[in-house]
């Protein structure tokens, strides 16, 4: 993936090619072309944590906490 600096995409700069301009964008797309496979293992991880599945996951976890505090407060 190649972008341009972007405050949430900096976030994943292990994951990102990031440019600023024309000629780094396309030797950042060159580069990126020829290291595909570098990060996929650690990729994979890292998405899977994204995932909606994850998302939905921790939110629930959330909810069940303040559950509980709520009712340990009343």
């Amino acid at each position: 993936v190649v972008s341009t600096p972007m405050p949430e995409v900096l976030k994943l700069k292990r994951f990102v090619n990031i440019a600023q301009g024309s000629d780094e964008f396309i030797a950042s797309l060159y580069k990126a072309i020829n290291h595909m496979e570098k990060n996929i293992p650690e990729l994979n991880i890292f998405l899977k944590q994204e995932s909606w599945e994850a998302k939905a996951e921790e939110f629930s976890m959330i909810l069940e906490k303040n559950s509980l505090l709520k009712r340990c407060t009343s």
